[in-house]
């Protein structure tokens, strides 16, 4: 869900909570007569604020629930998007471009994997192959201007990596397996993001 989803839904629990309360103030005075009714006011606004509310609150900010590898396990399962919050930009149908980034010509044309992401300050974003010789003439022309969200959709990536901070970058090591999210130097921000 959204994070607009998710604020919506505390809305529609907060309104179930007052029908309910109010529900059970009814029939305490002689209003209502059915205790059935007031059980299932009760009852619907219980399960709603566990389910859309409580639920999808704890999985996503739950990082110390578990690893990372088994949060993003959970981040593909079924269920996964009925429980995490996601900004609407991430989502597979993000229905607009945002930002902009870049792609080695090694890794548009399949030539190389992916292994160097980074995020600029003004949220400019390079996916790159990991190696320094882009000089060419050849090279220059494979790359293309991308948006970093279809760039993101069908990778599988950790969160840490689709949720890069600005100024940070993430690399990949094949021999682990594993991508590593480091804060750009100064230097490196200057050299690959100034002016």
């Amino acid at each position: 869900m959204t994070k607009r989803q998710f604020k919506v839904n505390i809305w529609v629990s907060l309104s179930l909570g007052a029908g309910a309360m109010i529900a059970v103030a009814l029939m305490k005075f002689g209003y209502i007569s059915d205790d059935l009714f007031v059980q299932f006011t009760l009852g619907a606004f219980a399960a709603h604020l566990l389910f859309r509310v409580i639920a999808p609150y704890v999985f996503t900010k739950g990082d110390a629930i578990g690893t990372p590898e088994m949060q993003e396990n959970f981040r593909k399962h079924p269920l996964g998007p009925f429980f995490l919050i996601e900004d609407e930009q991430d989502l597979d149908d993000h229905g607009k471009h945002v930002g902009v980034g870049i792609m080695c010509g090694h890794v548009n044309t399949n030539e190389r994997p992916l292994r160097y992401i980074s995020r600029g300050p003004e949220d400019e974003w390079d996916f790159m192959c990991g190696e320094t010789d882009h000089d060419t003439q050849a090279s220059v022309d494979s790359a293309i201007v991308i948006c970093p969200n279809c760039a993101m959709n069908g990778l599988n990536l950790p969160q840490q990596v689709k949720h890069l901070k600005a100024g940070h970058a993430a690399e990949f090591d094949p021999k682990s397996n594993l991508w590593t999210v480091t804060k750009m130097s100064d230097e490196d921000i200057d050299l690959y993001y100034g002016d």
